[in-house]
């Protein structure tokens, strides 16, 4: 409707800027009634959605509900959202899934330029740690450490000794009770 009077204004200006007698007081006062009747017009409409949100949202807290706007409808919509949103998350991952595999075969053929070059490289998925990893090395702990040649309470065996370099030699009694061990 302000649209309507917005061209009727428009018609009105055009009208009296070329009738040389047109009172310009006169197109002021329209315009101004017509803003002020489309801001009227805007103002109606927002109370309205107020009204409309407020209604839903005291239907959802359990309160009555209005006539106008039964939650049937609102849910309609809510689910036809949901399966927006969930067609949407499939595409993602759509693309997704051919972005990766575009670029598996890329790097799979760089990959193989590389290894006709006499470079020996592969590609992975994954980080490559941990995969390749075996489980700690079991010592037997009845057996005596291979660098002391006696047995501790608890038990130690060659790699307590990594801190001593290359030249690896047995604890003396000071270093055994810095480590918190006994000579069994």
């Amino acid at each position: 409707m302000a649209g309507d009077l917005g061209s009727t204004l428009a018609l009105l200006k055009s009208r009296g800027a070329q009738s040389r007698g047109a009172d310009p007081n006169l197109l002021l006062t329209l315009e101004r009634d017509v803003i002020g009747f489309a801001k009227r017009q805007a103002l109606i409409r927002w109370r309205e959605r107020k009204r409309y949100f407020r209604a839903g949202a005291r239907q959802t807290l359990g309160h009555p509900a209005s006539k106008e706007h039964s939650m049937t409808k609102r849910d309609d919509s809510l689910q036809a959202q949901m399966e927006n949103i969930h067609r949407l998350q499939e595409e993602i991952k759509d693309l997704q899934q051919t972005a990766k595999e575009q670029l598996v075969a890329k790097a799979n053929e760089v990959i193989a330029d590389l290894n006709r070059m006499g470079h020996d490289y592969r590609l992975v998925q994954g980080s490559g740690r941990g995969a390749g990893r075996s489980a700690p090395r079991q010592s037997d702990p009845s057996r005596p450490c291979p660098v002391c040649r006696f047995r501790t309470v608890p038990f130690h065996d060659g790699r307590t000794h990594r801190s001593q370099g290359k030249n690896k030699k047995a604890f003396s009694a000071e270093e055994l009770r810095s480590l918190g061990l006994k000579r069994a």
